[in-house]
């Protein structure tokens, strides 16, 4: 309890036992309040099928075709190949009629830069392909993270997903076009996403009872401390955030997590539902698909 206490930035004990003891089933309140416990075995358990995904439910499993793109040619890919290909032939040519040593050269450094091109180009559409895929398994999860909380209105649960380099940043989104927090970064063990990074475990935030109308007021609610180490730009950015799940897309023998999956909401954390078990295991299901798509070479 003290550990998460110093993570969180609290001054009082007291503090971060409010704001997340009540997220957690009364026999787990004496672990860490703000982590919902998951076994790491129980992390993405369900087998992965090219195309389609089992999405773990209360009463078992059902399978989604996701309707995936398919790659294409880039046209910097299609024009560099047929350039590189006429200055293949070129670099034959001149072989064959023993042109100058110089114009040689300059036909291979050529085809070097033409061959280096079309491999970024390469690289560069299939991380597009990569992030177009994941929005919209995103957009799915949404739904039916929507469907599982029996919502009256719709369309203030967001989601989107972080990788880290050097600090967390979005790479793919839902429902966050033109959003003011769309280019928000955390560094580890910062916000919601930063501490379930670095404790690789899943984190379920209630904002309504720690978080005030302004950067003052909720400074003084918590001592002159803000909950997660957040500063005022990013406080300003998400200031309409009333509750916040993120769960790291993380799998036993992975060092760090490959990413990290957030949704948050306008409403508070018992209507979301963000801390039933339920739910989670179906987000589960879905993070496990990205997981896949993200890859070891990542995004």
């Amino acid at each position: 309890m003290k550990v998460v206490q110093e993570r969180l930035g609290h001054k009082r004990i007291e503090i971060t036992l409010g704001t997340y003891a009540h997220v957690l089933p009364s026999s787990r309140r004496m672990q860490p309040p703000s982590l919902r416990s998951f076994s790491i075995e129980e992390r993405f358990s369900i087998s992965y099928v090219e195309g389609s995904m089992a999405v773990a439910t209360g009463t078992g499993c059902k399978v989604v075709d996701m309707q995936y793109k398919s790659p294409r040619p880039h046209q910097v890919t299609i024009g560099a190949a047929a350039l590189q290909s006429l200055l293949l032939l070129l670099l034959a040519v001149g072989g064959q009629y023993q042109w100058p040593g110089t114009i040689r050269a300059i036909i291979v450094i050529a085809a070097v830069i033409v061959i280096a091109v079309k491999y970024q180009s390469e690289i560069g559409a299939a991380s597009k392909l990569r992030v177009s895929n994941i929005e919209y398994i995103l957009s799915e999860c949404v739904k039916a993270v929507e469907e599982h909380q029996e919502r009256v209105s719709a369309g203030t649960l967001r989601a989107n997903l972080m990788v880290y380099r050097k600090e967390l940043r979005i790479v793919a989104s839902y429902r966050m076009e033109g959003a003011p927090d769309k280019d928000i970064a955390f560094v580890k063990g910062q916000g919601c996403c930063g501490t379930a990074y670095e404790a690789q475990d899943t984190i379920v935030g209630d904002l309504l009872s720690v978080f005030h109308e302004t950067w003052e007021k909720t400074r003084k609610a918590n001592d002159g401390a803000v909950p997660w180490g957040i500063d005022r730009e990013q406080f300003q950015k998400t200031t309409s955030i009333k509750s916040i799940l993120s769960l790291p897309l993380v799998k036993p023998g992975d060092k760090v997590p490959r990413a990290i999956l957030n949704f948050d909401d306008q409403i508070s954390i018992d209507e979301a539902r963000f801390g039933d078990a339920e739910l989670i295991h179906l987000i589960q299901g879905y993070a496990f698909h990205i997981y896949c798509l993200i890859g070891e070479e990542g995004l």
